[in-house]
């Protein structure tokens, strides 16, 4: 499957390709996704200060990840993406069709999505992300 990847950031790429070359075929084995997703690496300097500031996103209606980089560890860049591909997948099982309020302040008011986001943290924020470092370095990766 062919990923869209786009670098709208200071991220160098050259350094991190290798590891999103791994990253991504392992991904979509583990999580079973079935639709190409285009990735946007994006920079953000003022949200870069934002305590809060936004990590990454999943646009649904258009199978799109954006992945905000500006002064963040490269595992914790895959560790976004990784949650966000869990979206994704979702989204490929039909989870977005079903009834639910993504409006501001969602996870507080909307059972479906709460599960939704669990989901994305238990598999995209760590079971994922560690088994993915496992297969790293048994294929001498790291």
């Amino acid at each position: 499957m062919k990923y869209r990847v786009v670098n709208r950031s200071n991220l160098d790429m050259n350094k991190f390709r290798p590891l999103l070359k791994s990253f991504l075929p392992f991904v979509r084995q583990k999580m079973g996704f079935d639709r190409p997703v285009s990735i946007y690496f994006v920079s953000d300097p003022e949200n870069s200060k934002n305590m809060l500031g936004k990590t990454a996103h999943y646009d649904p209606n258009d199978d799109s990840v954006s992945v905000y980089t500006d002064q963040r560890h490269p595992k914790d860049i895959l560790r976004s993406l990784s949650h966000e591909l869990v979206h994704h997948a979702q989204n490929c099982r039909g989870e977005f069709d079903k009834p639910h309020d993504a409006s501001e302040g969602y996870i507080k008011k909307d059972p479906h999505l709460q599960e939704m986001e669990g989901e994305a943290y238990l598999l995209g924020n760590g079971f994922i992300i560690r088994f993915f470092e496992e297969y790293i370095k048994e294929d001498g990766m790291v």
